[in-house]
């Protein structure tokens, strides 16, 4: 829905990445597929300038992920010469994953916050 609301009100492409999930399919898995994704339209002609990669809630902590693994060195992952997209849109983003700096604006938020 989001997807086809962004075509809609920019007048954009819009190219929607199916990633894998965890944890079926445990990290890196989805920085892999966007990866790919991006790597797919940089090798058919879209230039990195005019490309925005976006995302809500994972999807945009995965957006932001794929980029620094671009310019940071993840073991996990091999190194990739790509110049990066032109601006990243992160919708809510889920970006904490250390529960140990866990924090209850979830709660307090709640009524403010519908995402």
């Amino acid at each position: 829905f989001l997807g086809s609301q962004l075509a809609l009100y920019t007048g954009c492409q819009i190219y929607l990445v199916d990633y894998r999930l965890a944890p079926e399919n445990p990290f890196p898995a989805a920085i892999e597929d966007a990866r790919i994704a991006y790597q797919y339209l940089l090798t058919n002609g879209y230039n990195s300038n005019k490309i925005i990669v976006a995302g809500d809630s994972a999807g945009a902590g995965l957006a932001i992920a794929m980029c620094l693994s671009f310019l940071d060195n993840f073991p996990m992952l091999p190194k990739l010469d790509l110049p990066l997209p032109a601006a990243i849109v992160a919708i809510s983003p889920w970006v904490n994953l250390d529960s140990s700096t866990y924090s209850d604006t979830w709660i307090t938020n709640a009524e403010t916050d519908y995402l």
